[in-house]
């Protein structure tokens, strides 16, 4: 069975989904490819500030079933915007830390791409053991919503102590105390 056909419907501009596609035409049909490209255009779109995107594909197969058509149907839900950032699990980092490694602010379109970057951000501060960016309430659609950035902090202290010894040198202590995140501000000492 050949691709004949890739079509994307329920969205006015749908020249630049089409061309996420991995299916092309005249080439054998592969359930893989068209389930990839079913994820390609979800993605998209919520990049694109359509958090509640879903996109169904359907297979039009001709009666021999030499050729199929492949229909992307879309319901793109509302366009997005951020509401508010709420920050949460914070003990000793201050707010402002944590909202400087946002990719999204407050009044911007929510583009799940903006999310996962501002986690790698805040990971990358080497103070938190876990961090989570969401929207809030993903269960009701909505223009705007909330974004929570939820966050486990390290522990601030590390301690390093050995004992060693040479016949040369003699006995050897060695004791190391770094302090992390100091003064809330991600800094170390």
């Amino acid at each position: 069975t050949f691709v004949s056909g890739l079509r994307v419907e329920g969205i006015v501009q749908d020249e630049p989904l089409v061309h996420l596609a991995t299916l092309k035409l005249g080439s054998p049909f592969n359930a893989v490819e068209e389930e990839n490209t079913r994820l390609a255009i979800a993605r998209k779109l919520q990049q694109e500030g359509y958090l509640f995107a879903r996109v169904v594909d359907a297979e039009l197969f001709t009666p021999d079933h030499t050729q199929v058509n492949v229909v992307y149907k879309v319901t793109p839900g509302p366009l997005v915007h951020v509401r508010s950032v709420i920050v949460r699990g914070n003990e000793h980092t201050r707010e402002s830390v944590i909202r400087s490694g946002l990719a999204l602010q407050p009044g911007d379109l929510f583009d799940q791409e903006k999310v996962d970057l501002s986690e790698r951000h805040l990971l990358a501060l080497g103070i938190f053991s876990r961090v989570e960016v969401r929207p809030l309430d993903l269960d009701h659609e909505a223009p705007e919503k909330d974004l929570v950035v939820e966050v486990d902090e390290r522990a601030r202290t590390d301690i390093v102590a050995s004992l060693g010894g040479s016949l040369v040198d003699g006995p050897r202590a060695y004791l190391e105390a770094n302090r992390a995140n100091l003064f809330g501000l991600g800094l170390e000492a």
